[in-house]
């Protein structure tokens, strides 16, 4: 399951503007932009994103990234907003990002996880499981690949009926019921699988981007410390972490995981942006340079966030 990564400017401000007529709600004048890359960096084209105001769940029809991986979604109002993205091949992921009518959100970059690295509900099929039960299966994997997480969660829920410790139908369950937007149960049910197997690093990574997608920096830092750091191969997970360190003003701490980030993806501009500001926060200025200086090299030269290093490197001179 893909992480939820929490993407943007750290300590975000959301600013309450003027109110739009009813039926109009997610209407304003943010703006939302980025792009869709896979686990090696590489642009994905054709993914589909759909964003919804939390609040109401509004928003505008879906649309598709370019062939670059870009897309941008404009007149937008302030708010927490869903971003979920999908792309056939690839595991559904989702973000979180608040949106002002006054202040820009920076680019939002997202790495999109190959389907084959996820969990594999069908695996169950050969746990001996009975016929009418390999169908629920089938069905709701199909269920699941199409998005229909409701009936994939009721078809695993019927496979696992007798089969209440499997823990291949765990993780499908799991995943349903974050598709559904059903957090807690989706936590609830991946530590049956960690106190079923301890020892079981796929699961404790599952809990630890569950958790973060809430936002619960304990929960995801204390599912995380039992996973090896050579396990995790996804730098959104330590990003994540090290981003809501950084909301927190610790920057040292953000510091931490943003370097444990630019370890697993050294090609990629945000780890040394986020750590950048984590080094600006914490006066340290030489270091801050370098990691802006990094920024500047490797992100898109329109982005937000190399014009954001220009600027703070011509305010640390």
């Amino acid at each position: 399951m893909q992480p939820l990564r929490i993407v943007g400017a750290p300590l975000l401000v959301v600013l309450a503007v003027s109110s739009v007529a009813e039926g109009q709600a997610w209407k304003g004048r943010g703006r939302l932009e980025g792009r869709v890359v896979d686990a090696a960096g590489k642009p994905i084209a054709g993914a589909e994103l759909k964003v919804r105001l939390k609040k109401g769940d509004v928003g505008p029809p879906p649309i598709k990234t370019d062939e670059k991986g870009r897309w941008v979604y404009m007149g937008l109002a302030n708010g927490e907003w869903n971003i979920d993205f999908d792309k056939p091949g690839f595991v559904p992921g989702r973000i979180v990002v608040n949106v002002s009518e006054v202040t820009r959100t920076p680019f939002l970059e997202y790495r999109l996880e190959a389907a084959a690295a996820a969990p594999e509900p069908e695996k169950a099929a050969t746990a001996g499981l009975p016929p009418e039960a390999v169908e629920a299966v089938k069905q709701g994997n199909v269920a699941l690949e199409e998005k229909r997480f409701a009936d994939a969660r009721a078809a695993f829920e019927k496979a696992s009926a007798g089969l209440p410790d499997n823990v291949s139908l765990l993780f499908a369950l799991a995943r349903s019921y974050s598709g559904e937007g059903n957090a807690e149960k989706a936590i609830e049910t991946v530590r049956k699988i960690t106190r079923k197997e301890p020892g079981n690093n796929g699961a404790w990574l599952l809990l630890a981007n569950l958790e973060l997608e809430k936002g619960n920096l304990e929960g995801g830092q204390a599912a995380l410390s039992t996973v090896p750091d050579d396990f995790v191969k996804d730098p959104n997970v330590f990003l994540n972490i090290g981003v809501l360190f950084l909301n927190r003003k610790k920057p040292l701490d953000a510091e931490t995981y943003f370097t444990k980030a630019i370890a697993l993806a050294p090609a990629a501009h945000d780890g040394y942006y986020y750590r950048g500001l984590a080094r600006v926060s914490a006066d340290r200025k030489a270091e801050a340079k370098a990691d802006l200086r990094k920024t500047v090299e490797l992100a898109p030269a329109a982005s937000n966030e190399a014009r954001e290093a220009r600027q703070l490197l011509e305010a640390l001179q």
